[in-house]
């Protein structure tokens, strides 16, 4: 749901979007970059992480609150 809400912006924010597991979002299923692609020049570009360290996804959410959405 995060990444139609970013997408479109239907609930006005954008939210951070943190997949935890590399092998799994990227080198089995391509999600990652898929994601990337969909998001480029989009405000929640810079919204997107993957990382296979659970002590970056919490530093990340804690940077990284929900913004409004510009349109």
């Amino acid at each position: 749901m995060d990444a139609t809400q970013n997408h479109y912006g239907t609930f006005d924010f954008i939210s951070p979007m943190i997949f935890l597991g590399v092998d799994r979002y990227e080198t089995q299923t391509g999600l990652f970059s898929t994601l990337k692609r969909l998001a480029a020049g989009r405000q929640y570009e810079d919204f997107l992480a993957l990382t296979d360290n659970p002590d970056d996804v919490v530093q990340l959410i804690e940077q990284w609150p929900p913004e409004g959405y510009a349109g």
